[in-house]
Parts: C-alpha cells; structure tokens; sequence
C-alpha cells in the first residue's frame, strides 16, 4: 500500500466520524476510544509500527556490527519492499 491509498483511506474513515455534539459529549467518546484525538503523525507511525519490526543484532550480523557498533538496530516491516 502506498502513502497516497493511505492518506486517501485515513480521510474517508475520518469522514464517517464526523462529530456533532457538545463537549461533554466529546469527552465521553474519547473515554470509550482515546484513539480518536491522535494528531495525523501518530496515525502514520502506527500504520507503520502495525506490520512490525525485526531486530537486527550486531553479535549475529557482522556488519551490523561494523556500521553501528553494539547499538541493538530495528527495522520496520513497513519498508521491507
């Protein structure tokens, strides 16, 4: 899936939750589902961190270890292709 298709399925979903209440009423939604407040960054880095990621560890990899050191590296499913 790419970025447009995304962003595309992202706004129609948004569109079937259009709100029209008082604030109260709000606040009671987002007890049910916090999910509904996070800002556009945080849906993107979960669409991401939701196909998972693989740790790359530098006492199994050689070269990891040559370009990063003992440093424990992680890579996103989501760039895989």
């Amino acid at each position: 899936m790419n970025f447009k298709q995304i962003i595309e399925s992202d706004r129609e979903q948004q569109k079937k939750h259009k709100f029209e209440g008082t604030f109260i009423d709000y606040l009671e939604i987002l007890k049910e589902n916090p999910d509904i407040a996070k800002l556009a960054h945080k849906r993107v880095y979960d669409i991401i961190a939701r196909e998972g990621l693989e740790v790359l560890r530098p006492e199994e990899n050689p070269r990891i270890r040559r370009i990063y050191g003992n440093d424990i590296i992680k890579r996103h499913n989501f760039f895989r292709e």
